[in-house]
């Protein structure tokens, strides 16, 4: 009668009762050797959604949760490939300022020419935290006479 009212055959219902799951699932044993092995075969650059869609792809039964589970447990991690971030533009139509100095930075009287310059490093470099730049600027008149003092 329970099997009519759930539209299951009795087999069904009774392998239910046993508790017997697909033939085809894996233990976490033998499912963290598949993930591994995914891992190795892409470089480490899968991290759990891609490694999850290439197990069903390969008509393994298993959740997305268990995936994530196996690989936090293990360590195992995607790993990130960082983007290509161009930082100039020297291909635009802009007006360029005239170099008006010509690399000639003697100076008659202070204020009168000012130097700057821009260094990008990164953190090791630099010291602290972040990336980004270091700017220094300075009249040509006090850098002469700092470097006469020298």
């Amino acid at each position: 009668m329970l099997c009519t009212a759930l539209q299951v055959s009795d087999s069904g219902f009774a392998s239910w009762q046993c508790g017997e799951g697909p033939k085809k699932w894996l233990s976490d044993t033998a499912l963290l050797k598949r993930i591994r092995e995914i891992h190795e075969e892409t470089k480490a650059a899968y991290g759990s959604p891609r490694i999850y869609q290439e197990l069903k792809g390969l008509g393994i039964p298993v959740s997305k949760g268990r995936v994530e589970r196996l690989m936090h447990e293990n360590d195992i991690r995607g790993r990130h490939k960082r983007r290509f971030k161009a930082t100039t533009d020297s291909k635009h139509t802009l007006p360029v300022a005239p170099n008006l100095l010509e690399q000639n930075f003697a100076t008659q009287r202070p204020d009168q020419a000012w130097t700057a310059d821009i260094t990008y490093g990164t953190p090791s470099q630099r010291g602290p935290p972040g990336w980004g730049p270091s700017c220094l600027s300075m009249s040509g008149m006090h850098r002469s006479s700092e470097l006469m003092l020298q």
